[in-house]
């Protein structure tokens, strides 16, 4: 990726993260437009207070809900392996990321299930 593009999407996503804090955007709209940034359509965002109705693109809105299954997924499988290690070889670090996987899997498999049923 480009500085260019770096500098653009960080940018983009200050702007949102200040829209958001000000109140003008929900935690959903701000997801919403959080995901078009990461897809790529990062000059639509920029458009001032049209950003309240950014929808998802097309391909986002159809495969939405697969991302965050990929991702709650992928996050039981960190939990597995981190399970595994810190039971076979006992240690404070691994027991602590064992724990922290095992949080990012809760929220990530949260995440899922609350796309899945919106839909």
């Amino acid at each position: 990726m480009s500085s260019l593009k770096k500098m653009n999407f960080t940018t983009e996503l200050e702007k949102l993260t200040s829209l958001k804090d000000r109140g003008d955007l929900t935690l959903a709209e701000f997801e919403k437009a959080k995901e078009r940034l990461l897809f790529g359509d990062v000059n639509c965002a920029s458009k001032g207070n049209e950003s309240n109705s950014l929808p998802l693109p097309k391909k986002a809105e159809a495969n939405g809900s697969n991302h965050y299954f990929l991702i709650a997924f992928l996050s039981t499988i960190a939990v597995a392996f981190s399970g595994g290690s810190a039971f076979l070889s006992p240690s404070s670090l691994k027991l602590i990321a064992f724990a922290g996987f095992t949080i990012a899997a809760t929220l990530n498999w949260v995440a899922f299930l609350k796309t899945w049923a919106s839909k």
